[in-house]
């Protein structure tokens, strides 16, 4: 036996087949990125979600102490986050339901800060699929950035839901539960620092 956390999965519902073929294109793409062949950045890009409930890290603890963080209910921060194998980050907040309508004006933002041609890595999440988000992609194709979707149930391959996983059990302080005021200040200085103080390593 080894002490290790459980984790959600959906590898039970995916295409193995669409899985490993999706899986060898991007090990492509990321390849030909870091060697600074590809013709386009290659981005990743997601939502995620903050809120009181904690997600509970490892930590050590003094024999007969009990590190514990409450349980707490409230608002959620919501962020919209690009990212790309060179740790640089383009993030959106919000508080509230995000929708398509409240994603496509952060994709048109995105690209206008961008230089060269864009791919962005998404996944078939209900608001990346919706008649309003597939209608704009046409135009942005044209605008040289293009959209390019994961197999369902392959979460794994979006590369920034290791940036999420090590805010959320890493970089996100104990003491930033205390209250909403203070997740969202810790979390905007974790999110400020990405790049810099706060780094992926990519092989």
């Amino acid at each position: 036996y080894s002490w290790k956390r459980m984790r959600r999965s959906s590898r039970a519902w995916r295409d193995e087949a669409e899985f490993r073929a999706a899986e060898m294109e991007l090990a492509q793409l990321r390849a030909r990125t870091l060697a600074g062949t590809s013709p386009f950045d290659l981005w990743y890009y997601d939502e995620a979600g903050f809120t009181l409930q904690p997600s509970i890290p490892y930590a050590w603890q003094r024999v007969g102490q009990r590190l514990e963080l409450a349980a707490g209910h409230g608002p959620r921060q919501n962020i919209l986050g690009f990212f790309n194998l060179h740790n640089q980050f383009h993030a959106f907040a919000f508080q509230g339901t995000i929708d398509s309508h409240t994603v496509i004006p952060c994709f048109d933002l995105f690209r206008q800060q961008q230089q060269n041609p864009a791919l962005v890595v998404v996944d078939n999440a209900p608001i990346h699929t919706s008649e309003d988000f597939e209608d704009e992609l046409e135009r942005w194709q044209k605008d040289d950035l293009h959209v390019k979707f994961l197999p369902s149930y392959c979460p794994e391959l979006n590369l920034i839901e290791i940036l999420w996983r090590k805010i959320k059990y890493e970089w996100l302080p104990l003491d930033a539960y205390q209250n909403f005021k203070t997740l969202t200040a810790s979390l905007f200085d974790v999110l400020k620092g990405i790049g810099s103080k706060y780094r992926i390593t990519f092989a």
